[in-house]
C-alpha cells in the first residue's frame, strides 16, 4: 500500500476531467480565476454525469494545484526558512472533496520551530481567506499531532487518512510514524472502540434510525461518516485504505464491498449535486434538494413513484448497507488485534454447527449443493432463530448466493419439476410459515431473510417493496421496514408483551392464534401482515392491486382456499378499519351494518382489528393515539355485536333509539346533582329527548348524554350569567378532554367556537354538532368537542382552560373578533419557534367529496398539513358558503391531517348534489386550507339559517 503521506504521484486523468492550468502568479485576481475555473469544471463535471469519485479526486487535485503554487511562492519569498509540510485531511485529504466542502488543512511544522513558520502560514492563510475559502487549519509538529490524537478521536481519525500535499524535511513520514505508533501501541482494539462508542453517540442525535424524512447524506446513520467509520478501522486494523484492499485481506466478501463501493459513489454524487444546485455546502436532503438532486441525476417521476421517491429508494438502499456492515467490520477489526483462542466448533448435523454463537454450514458441495438444495437456506434462518445465534458473515454470503437458486424453483411451473423439487419447495415454504409465524423471533432473522434476499425470493411480492418509500409527513419508515415492524407488533402481541397496556388486543391475538403458531392458526393473519402493502409500488389502488397478489401468494405457500381468501381480504381492507374509526360516524346503523358484511365471520373481524392496530403502530412513534386506539376499540366492538346477533342488521334502530331515551330518562331522575348542581328540569330533559335523533342517542353511551343533558340545563337556566355553559371531562386515559358547550345556535357559531379553540391552542380531535329547540322557538347549540389534553402541570392546563374560556365568552358576545385571537395563537407559535408555514407540496392538500357514504349527509374529507386552524377554517369557508356542519371526526397522522365533515345544506338541510355547487366548494375549501395561517374577516354574516 502507498504511504497515505506521500505525494500522490501525477494524475493521469481522462481529458474531459482535465484541470484548468496552475495560476501564473500569485496575486488575488490570479488565484481567484483559477479557483473560479476549478469550481467552473468540477460543476460541470458533476451535471454531466461524471463518475463522483473521479470528479471529487479530481477537485482534490485541483485544490492541490492551488496549495502548491502557493507553496512554491512562500517557499521563494523564505528560502532559508525552518521546514513546513502542507497536508491535507478528512474528505480533501482522502481525495473525495465535494464542490464547496471545507478544506482541513494541517501546517506540519519540526518541533519547538512553530514560531519559525509564523510568516509563511501567515501567507498561506492570508491568501486562503481572500479566496472566501471556508478553512479549517491547524498548526503542529508530529508529536503534537500524536499527543492530540489519544485525547480527541476527530484528530485521530484525520491523522489517519492525511496525505502530503507538500513536504520539506521529511515531516510527513515522521507524522505517519508517530500518528501510528501511539494510536496503536496498546493494539487496535482500544482504538476501534473509540469508533464504535462514537458512531452510537451520532446514530442516538439523528434517532437510532437511517429511514429518516429529510436525512443528513454526512453524519445520519448509514451515511458517509459511517463509511468512513468502516474505512478507519479497516486502516487500523489491516492497514487497507479502501473496500478493494479489505476484500483482498479477506476481510470483505465480494458483495460487501461491492455494496459498499456503491455506496460510497452514489453519496459523493448526490451530495456533489446538491452542493452544485445551492451554491454552497448542503448536506441535509430536505425534501427542496431531493427534488432537485433528482432533476439533476435525470430521475422523472413513474405512476408507480416520483422522482424524489426514486432518489431516496436508492438512498435508504445504500444507507441500509452501509449501516449493516459498518459493525461487521468495526467487529473484524476489534477481533483482528486480539489473540483470543478460537472457539469450539459444534457440529448440530449433516448441514450446520455452531460456531462460538455463530451458525455455520457445513460445505455441503459448495455452491452446486446450495443449488441443488436451496431449502437449506430458509432453514439457516429457522435453525438460527430457534437457537437465539446469529448467522455467521460469511454463510449470509452464501446463502445470499442460494437466494437465486430459491427464487427459481419457487417460480417454477409444478410440471417442470420432479418429485424431489417439489418437495424441496414443500419444505422451504413450511419452513418459512413457522419462522414467519414464531413470536420467539423478535424480527431478526426475518429481517436477516429480507437482507440478504432470501425473504425476496420466497415472496416476489415482498421483493418489490423494498426500501420503496412515499413522501409524506405520516410514514416514518420506508414499506419493507414498515412491515417488519408491524409483523414484530403482531408477535409482540402473541407473546403478551403489550398486555398491561392492551389486555383485550392481547386476549384476541391469543385467540386468534389459536392452539398456536404450530397449529397453523396464525399463518393467514401473518401472511396478510407480511403483504398487507405489497401492492403499494402500483399507486393509490394498492390495496387492490396487493390483494390479488398477496392471494396469490398465499395460494403458492400451500395455505388452503379459506385461508388464501382470508389473506385476500386483510389485505384489500387493511385500510379500513382505520378509515372507519378516525374519518366516518360508525354510530351509522346502515354504515356498521355494511362494514360487517364486508368482514363476514368474528374470526376475520378478530384478524382484521389486530392487523389494522400494527400497522398503524408501526407507521411511527406515536402515530397511533391512545384517543384513535379507543375509537378502534370501539368499532370493533360494535362490530362484534353485530355479528353476535347473526345478521348485519342488527334490530330496529328506532327501537334502539327508544331505548336509549328510557335509559337516559331513568339516570337523569337516579343521578343527583353533582357538585351540588341543580337536577335537570323536567322541561329541559323533554326538550332534549324531543330533539335528539337516533345519530345522538346512538353515538353515545348514556353516562355521556346525562352529561350534555346537564351542560344545556345550565345554559338554559334563567339566571346563567354568561350567554354559554361549558362542561370539560379530562380523560387521561385517552390523552383526551371532551369539551361540551351549550349556546345560541346562529349561523357561524361553530366558526367560532373553533377559532376559540384555535386561539388557545387546543388540538381538537372531534366535534359532533347538535341543536336542541328550547321550548317553542328558542334553539340552542349543543356541541360536543374531543380535544387532545393538553400537556402540563394541572395548574397549567387548569390556566389554558380558563383562558379557553374567557376568549370563548368574548367571541359569543361579539366583543372579540375570531381572526384576532387566531392572529394572537399564531404570533405566539412563532415567536416559540413553532412552524407555520405549509411544507406540504401544493398537491398533497386534497378535497374529497363523498355522496354515497351516509344517507342523509354528504361527507367532505379534507386532507393538508396539521396546522392550528384547519377546523376553523373549514367550518368559515363552510358558513361563508351556506352549508352546515353536523360532525367532524379529526385524524392527525404525524404532521399531516385526514379531516371529515359531514354536511348539509344549510337552508332546508339535505344533501349537496348540484355539480357546480359541489365544485365550488372543493375549490374552496382548497384554497381556505392551502393559505393557512388564514387571515379571515370575523365580520357578521347574516341572513343563511341553520348550524355552521
Amino acid at each position: 500500500m502507498r504511504d497515505a503521506l506521500t505525494p500522490a504521484p501525477a494524475a493521469t486523468a481522462p481529458a474531459d476531467l482535465e484541470l484548468p492550468p496552475a495560476p501564473p502568479e500569485t496575486g488575488p485576481e490570479s488565484l481567484r480565476g483559477y479557483l473560479a475555473e476549478l469550481r467552473a469544471r468540477v460543476a460541470a463535471w458533476t451535471r454531466d454525469g461524471a463518475g463522483a469519485r473521479r470528479v471529487a479526486a479530481r477537485h482534490a487535485d485541483g485544490a492541490d494545484r492551488l496549495l502548491v503554487t502557493l507553496h512554491a511562492s512562500a517557499a521563494a519569498a523564505a528560502p532559508d526558512a525552518d521546514a513546513l509540510a502542507l497536508v491535507a485531511t478528512g474528505g480533501w485529504g482522502r481525495r473525495e472533496l465535494s464542490p464547496y466542502s471545507d478544506l482541513d488543512l494541517l501546517f506540519l511544522v519540526s518541533e519547538g520551530s512553530e514560531r519559525g513558520a509564523e510568516k509563511r502560514i501567515e501567507r498561506f492563510l492570508y491568501a486562503l481567506w481572500d479566496l472566501g475559502l471556508v478553512l479549517s487549519h491547524a498548526v503542529r509538529s508530529p508529536a503534537e499531532c500524536a499527543r492530540a490524537a489519544q485525547g480527541d478521536l476527530r484528530v485521530a481519525t484525520s491523522l489517519l487518512e492525511a496525505r502530503a500535499v507538500c513536504d520539506e524535511g521529511g515531516l510527513a513520514a515522521q507524522l505517519r510514524q508517530a500518528v501510528r505508533g501511539t494510536l496503536f501501541a496498546a493494539g487496535t482494539a482500544p482504538f476501534v472502540e473509540r469508533l464504535r462508542e462514537e458512531r452510537q453517540s451520532r446514530a442516538r442525535r439523528f434517532a437510532d434510525s437511517i429511514y429518516l424524512l429529510e436525512p443528513d447524506l454526512k453524519g445520519g446513520p448509514g451515511g458517509l461518516r459511517d463509511l468512513n467509520v468502516a474505512r478507519w478501522a479497516a486502516r487500523a486494523a489491516h492497514d487497507a485504505d479502501d473496500f478493494g484492499a479489505l476484500l483482498k485481506r479477506g476481510a470483505l466478501t465480494a458483495r460487501q464491498a461491492s455494496e459498499l463501493e456503491g455506496a460510497l459513489e452514489f453519496f459523493l454524487g448526490v451530495r456533489a449535486h446538491a452542493h452544485v444546485a445551492a451554491g454552497r455546502r448542503s448536506d441535509r436532503l430536505t425534501f427542496e434538494v431531493q427534488d432537485t438532486v433528482a432533476r439533476a441525476l435525470g430521475l422523472a417521476d413513474t405512476e408507480a413513484e416520483t422522482a424524489a421517491e426514486r432518489l431516496m429508494r436508492e438512498y435508504y438502499r445504500h444507507a441500509r448497507a452501509v449501516a449493516a456492515r459498518t459493525p461487521e467490520i468495526l467487529a473484524r477489526a476489534a477481533e483482528s488485534g486480539t489473540a483470543a483462542r478460537r472457539p469450539a466448533a459444534v457440529r448440530l448435523d449433516a448441514h450446520f454447527r455452531l460456531y462460538g454463537a455463530e451458525l455455520t454450514l457445513v460445505d455441503s458441495g459448495g455452491p452446486a449443493g446450495l443449488a441443488a438444495r436451496p431449502a437449506l437456506a430458509v432453514e439457516a434462518f429457522r435453525l438460527a432463530q430457534r437457537r437465539g445465534v446469529r448467522l455467521h458473515p460469511y454463510t449470509r454470503e452464501r446463502l445470499a448466493e442460494a437466494a437465486r437458486a430459491l427464487a427459481r424453483l419457487c417460480a417454477a411451473p409444478d410440471e417442470s419439476l420432479d418429485q424431489t423439487q417439489r418437495a424441496e419447495r414443500a419444505r422451504a415454504h413450511a419452513l418459512f410459515l413457522e419462522l414467519l409465524c414464531d413470536p420467539a423471533d423478535r424480527q431478526e432473522a426475518l429481517a436477516a431473510m429480507h437482507e440478504v434476499g432470501v425473504l425476496g425470493a420466497l415472496l416476489p411480492e415482498f421483493a418489490q417493496i423494498e426500501c420503496l418509500w412515499r413522501r409524506d409527513l405520516f410514514h416514518v419508515y420506508t414499506v419493507d421496514v414498515h412491515t417488519l415492524r408491524a409483523v414484530e407488533c403482531l408477535r409482540a402481541l402473541l407473546r403478551g408483551d403489550l398486555a398491561a397496556e392492551q389486555p383485550r388486543l392481547t386476549e384476541i391475538a391469543r385467540d386468534a392464534a389459536g392452539a398456536g403458531a404450530a397449529a397453523g392458526a396464525a399463518v393467514p393473519l401473518f401472511l396478510g401482515m407480511l403483504l398487507h402493502d405489497c401492492g403499494k409500488l402500483h399507486g393509490t389502488r394498492h390495496s387492490e392491486v396487493g390483494a390479488g397478489m398477496a392471494a396469490a401468494a398465499a395460494a403458492r405457500l400451500g395455505l388452503a382456499p379459506g385461508d388464501v381468501e382470508t389473506v385476500r381480504l386483510l389485505v384489500l381492507h387493511h385500510l379500513l378499519m382505520s378509515h372507519i374509526a378516525t374519518k366516518r360516524d360508525f354510530s351509522d346503523e346502515a354504515l356498521l351494518a355494511q362494514f360487517a358484511r364486508t368482514v363476514g365471520t368474528l374470526a376475520r373481524l378478530d384478524a382484521l382489528y389486530l392487523l389494522t392496530f400494527a400497522d398503524v403502530s408501526s407507521v411511527g412513534p406515536g402515530v397511533l393515539s391512545s384517543w384513535s386506539a379507543s375509537l378502534l376499540a370501539e368499532l370493533y366492538e360494535r362490530a362484534r355485536e353485530a355479528l353476535l346477533r347473526g345478521d348485519a342488521r342488527g334490530p330496529d334502530a328506532a327501537a334502539r333509539a327508544e331505548a336509549a331515551r328510557a335509559r337516559l330518562r331513568e339516570a337523569a331522575a337516579a343521578a343527583p346533582p353533582a357538585g351540588g348542581a341543580p337536577a335537570v328540569p323536567a322541561g329541559v330533559l323533554a326538550d332534549f329527548l324531543r330533539s335528539a335523533d337516533e345519530r345522538q342517542l346512538l353515538g353515545h353511551p348514556t353516562a355521556d348524554l346525562l352529561a350534555q343533558l346537564r351542560c344545556l340545563a345550565a345554559y338554559a337556566a334563567p339566571d346563567t350569567p354568561r350567554p354559554f355553559a361549558l362542561r370539560i371531562t379530562e380523560r387521561p386515559g385517552l390523552g383526551v378532554a371532551e369539551v361540551i358547550v351549550a349556546c345560541a345556535d346562529a349561523p357561524g357559531v361553530l366558526a367560532r367556537l373553533a377559532g376559540a379553540f384555535t386561539a388557545s391552542g387546543a388540538d381538537i380531535l372531534g366535534a359532533r354538532i347538535y341543536s336542541v329547540t328550547l321550548g317553542d322557538r328558542r334553539v340552542a347549540a349543543l356541541d360536543v368537542f374531543q380535544v387532545a389534553d393538553p400537556d402540563g402541570r394541572a395548574e397549567r392546563r387548569a390556566a389554558r382552560w380558563s383562558r379557553f374560556e374567557a376568549d370563548l365568552a368574548g367571541v359569543l358576545s361579539g366583543r372579540v373578533q375570531v381572526a384576532d385571537l387566531v392572529a394572537r395563537r399564531r404570533g405566539d407559535a412563532a415567536a416559540s419557534g413553532g412552524r407555520t408555514a405549509a411544507r406540504l407540496p401544493a398537491e398533497r392538500h386534497r378535497v374529497a367529496i363523498d355522496n354515497d357514504v351516509a344517507a342523509r349527509y354528504t361527507v367532505v374529507d379534507v386532507h393538508t398539513e396539521d396546522r392550528p386552524g384547519v377546523l376553523w377554517a373549514v367550518a368559515d369557508t363552510l358558513h361563508r358558503l351556506g352549508v352546515s356542519i353536523v360532525l367532524s371526526k379529526i385524524a392527525t397522522e404525524a404532521e399531516e391531517v385526514a379531516d371529515a365533515f359531514y354536511v348539509t345544506e344549510a337552508a332546508g338541510g339535505g344533501k349537496i348534489l348540484d355539480a357546480a355547487r359541489l365544485d365550488a366548494l372543493r375549490a374552496a375549501l382548497l384554497a381556505a386550507v392551502r393559505r393557512l395561517p388564514w387571515e379571515s374577516p370575523d365580520a357578521p354574516v347574516g341572513g343563511v339559517p341553520g348550524r355552521t
